[in-house]
């Protein structure tokens, strides 16, 4: 897992976790880990592999794709601040995706991020194991094109 999805999945993970009002320890015990191993978690020490990790999604009754990728940050682009842009492209970058939609001045080219919906979606959806409508939010002509590249 690189870099930008631990620091998104930890942080999600303990929104989520805080949210519904569960103790570390509660969590623990849904997941047949030790309090230790959830603190381990939130805080960055370890990791949790890919099955823990649907193991705590559903034990804080979301999608896991929710935990590595919090939804507005990559909906209503035009809309974002620098920081959220900059957030998105480091993300990106972590999934190989960042060359084909950074500008040459280092930011984000938003007319290349039109076919990053369409051309990677599938790609970045496969990577963080999720449909690529939990990551992006397609309109219904999107949704379309998105229909005929899947075959």
């Amino acid at each position: 897992m690189g870099t930008i999805l631990k620091k998104r999945f930890k942080t999600r993970m303990k929104e989520k976790r805080e949210l519904l009002g569960m103790s570390q320890e509660d969590l623990a015990k849904k997941v047949s880990v030790s309090r230790q191993t959830i603190n381990y978690i939130e805080n960055g020490t370890k990791t949790p592999d890919l099955t823990k990790a649907f193991e705590i999604a559903r034990a804080l009754k979301t999608d896991v794709g929710e935990l590595f990728v919090h939804i507005p940050l990559l909906q209503d682009a035009d809309k974002m601040g620098e920081w959220n842009r900059s957030e998105l492209r480091a993300l990106l970058m972590d999934l190989g995706l960042e060359p084909q939609i950074a500008g040459d001045d280092g930011h984000m080219d938003w007319d290349a991020f039109e076919s990053l919906t369409l051309a990677n979606a599938l790609e970045l959806a496969r990577r963080l194991k999720v449909s690529p409508e939990e990551i992006f939010e397609f309109n219904f002509e999107e949704k379309k094109k998105l229909e005929l590249l899947q075959g």
